[in-house]
C-alpha cells in the first residue's frame, strides 16, 4: 500500500517521491506464484509470530533461554519476534548504553519520545526535558547528543515493550546496569567517562595530552 506509519502508529500517505518503492515491491510480488509468495520474509515472519502467540507457554520445543549480546540496534521485525519468543523462553538482551543517567531528552525529537516514567535516574535531579535545546550544551555532553540518536531510539524501542503481557520468565532476572567505574587514564577514557556521567563541557577542564597517551 502507498502508506507510511509514523512513530505513533498513525497511517499517512506515502510521499510522491517515495511511491516507487511500493510499486517496485508490488511488481516483484506479481512475478511470484502462490507457493513462492508464502516464502517471502514478511509472510514467514507473520506465520512464526502467530504460532508463538497462539501456542501455550512451554508447549513448543524451544531452548529455555536466548541471549543476545552487544545489540546496538534491532530491526522492529526481529524485536517483535523476540517479544513473541519471550512467552516460551527467557530472552536476555545485553545493550551497550553509553550513559548511566536518563539522556533521551538531550536530543531533538524528545517530545515525541518522552516517556511517562524513566528507567534511569536524572543527573542531579535536573529534568532535561524542560531545558531548551539551545541551552543543552550546559547540561549534557555534546558528543552524546550528536552521536547518540540510534542508541537512544533503540532503548526507547525496547522500553516500549516493557508493559507487554505477563510472561512466565519476566520476574526471574531484574534489569541490570553495569558501567565501568575504573579511573580514566587516557584522554579517550576521560571523554568516555564524561559521556557515561553526562558531564557537560562546562564542568570539566580540557585535560592535557600526556606524552605516553597512545
Amino acid at each position: 500500500e502507498d502508506l507510511l506509519f509514523d512513530a505513533s502508529g498513525r497511517r499517512q500517505e506515502l510521499p510522491a517521491g517515495q511511491r516507487w518503492q511500493a510499486a517496485l515491491w508490488r511488481e516483484l510480488l506479481d512475478g511470484l506464484g502462490a507457493q513462492a509468495r508464502l516464502l517471502v520474509r514478511p509472510q514467514v515472519q507473520q506465520r512464526v509470530l502467530e504460532r508463538l502467540q497462539a501456542a501455550p507457554p512451554g508447549s513448543l520445543d524451544l531452548p529455555p533461554r536466548v541471549s543476545l549480546f552487544g545489540a546496538a540496534t534491532l530491526a522492529p521485525a526481529v524485536l517483535d519476534l523476540l517479544v513473541a519468543l519471550s512467552r516460551h523462553a527467557q530472552v536476555l538482551i545485553a545493550v551497550p548504553n553509553p550513559c548511566r543517567y536518563h539522556w533521551a531528552d538531550i536530543i531533538e525529537g524528545r517530545e515525541l519520545l518522552r516517556a511517562p516514567r524513566r528507567r534511569q535516574p536524572l543527573r542531579g535531579g535536573h529534568d532535561l526535558g524542560a531545558v531548551p535545546l539551545e541551552s543543552m550544551h550546559a547540561h549534557a555532553h555534546p558528543l552524546l547528543a550528536a552521536w547518540g540518536r540510534q542508541g537512544r531510539d533503540f532503548m526507547r524501542q525496547l522500553e516500549s515493550h516493557e508493559g507487554h503481557e505477563a510472561r512466565p520468565h519476566a520476574a526471574e532476572l531484574p534489569r541490570t546496569d553495569v558501567f565501568d567505574e575504573s579511573e580514566p587514564r587516557s584522554l579517550l577514557e576521560q571523554v568516555q567517562a564524561a559521556i557515561r556521567d553526562l558531564v557537560p563541557l562546562s564542568e570539566h577542564a580540557a585535560p592535557p595530552v600526556e606524552a605516553d597517551d597512545d
